[in-house]
Order: C-alpha cells, then sequence, then structure tokens
C-alpha cells in the first residue's frame, strides 16, 4: 500500500517539475494506478500537492538528521557537512517549489486541516538537529555562549535564502557559497576566528 503512495506522491513531484497543470488523472497516469486509487490516499488535489510539498520537506529532514548523526570531527566540521547537506538539499528542491507555485499559485491559501503541523515538525526536526551541534561546540569550547535557536534559525534562513537566489543567480561554485555562509554566520560564534 505504501509503495502505490509513495508512487503517486513521486508522480505528482515529478509533473510539478516538469511544469505540468496538476490533475488527479495526470497524477494518475504517470503513477501507474486508477484514479479512483490517487482518491483512496488523497481526498483532493490540493491535499496531494500539499503532501508533495511535506514529502519534501521530511525528506530534507531525514537527511540533515542522518548528516547530523553520521558526521564525525569537531563541532565545526559536524557543522559544516550539516550546511553543505542542507544547502545541497533545498537548492535540489528549489525547481519544484518554483513550480509548484507558477502552476498552483492558491494551494497555500485554501486551508487544508492539519499540514501546516506537519511542515513545523519537519522544519523544527531540521532546526533541532542544528541546535545539537552547537550546543556540543559550546560544550566543548569550540563555540562562544550563544542562543543556538537563533543561530540555527538564522543558518536555515541563509541557506534558504541562497538556494531561492539560485532560481535567478545560479551559483557556478557551491564551495564559495558555502564557504561565504560559513564565514557569515559562524564568525561570529567560533572562540577562534575562522
Amino acid at each position: 500500500m505504501e509503495d502505490k503512495r509513495l508512487a503517486i506522491l513521486l508522480a505528482c513531484r515529478h509533473l510539478l517539475e516538469e511544469g505540468h497543470k496538476i490533475t488527479m488523472d495526470k497524477v494518475a497516469v504517470v503513477a501507474g494506478v486508477a484514479k479512483g486509487t490517487v482518491y483512496l490516499y488523497f481526498e483532493s488535489k490540493q491535499e496531494l500537492i500539499m503532501q508533495t510539498f511535506i514529502a519534501s520537506i521530511e525528506e530534507i529532514s531525514d537527511v540533515m538528521h542522518q548528516t547530523a548523526v553520521s558526521s564525525t570531527g569537531t563541532s565545526f566540521d559536524r557543522l559544516t557537512a550539516m550546511v553543505e547537506v542542507h544547502y545541497e538539499m533545498v537548492r535540489g528542491k528549489m525547481l519544484l517549489l518554483q513550480r509548484l507555485f507558477s502552476t498552483e499559485p492558491g494551494i497555500f491559501r485554501r486551508p487544508v486541516a492539519g499540514p501546516p503541523l506537519v511542515v513545523m515538525r519537519a522544519i523544527e526536526r531540521v532546526q533541532a538537529c542544528y541546535i545539537d551541534v552547537l550546543t556540543d561546540g559550546i560544550k566543548c569550547g569550540e563555540f562562544r555562549p550563544h542562543n543556538t535557536q537563533i543561530i540555527a534559525t538564522a543558518i536555515m534562513a541563509v541557506i534558504q535564502n541562497f538556494s531561492v537566489g539560485d532560481i535567478y543567480w545560479p551559483h557556478d561554485n557551491q564551495g564559495k557559497v558555502i564557504g561565504e555562509l560559513l564565514q557569515f554566520v559562524l564568525q561570529g560564534i567560533t572562540l577562534h576566528g575562522l
């Protein structure tokens, strides 16, 4: 059953990324399922699109958590790895988001019960990964004491803004972007400069 739901979500994502207007018929064809099966999992087109968006946010959250727990080295090394992965993940979703808002501009204006809370929880999980590494850096004396929630939020906001900027002004050198981001945000929290 979950395989069909995933196939439907992936089909919707594919159609959005290709710039197609979403219909339940098109999604069913691309997913290789009957239209009724799409409605079995999603009550409406709006719910399907919202769940596609939520799945993308949850994917970022899952990858960030995995990076946070598997990264080794200093807190700065771990934070650098997380920023790099986060930037690439968000950057990779920008086409989906751009197409989502251009093909379905009203989707987030229509109330759909529950999904905003799910999105916030996924975003909070990403923030918690940053807070944990920042807190570890403070404990080991690598970072000066600071409000980890504010710094985590700032890192996430800068990554989001750099990624959105990629749509209009593509960055040829991701390393330069990451380096500038780390310099900008982290120079204020490290004890020994960058």
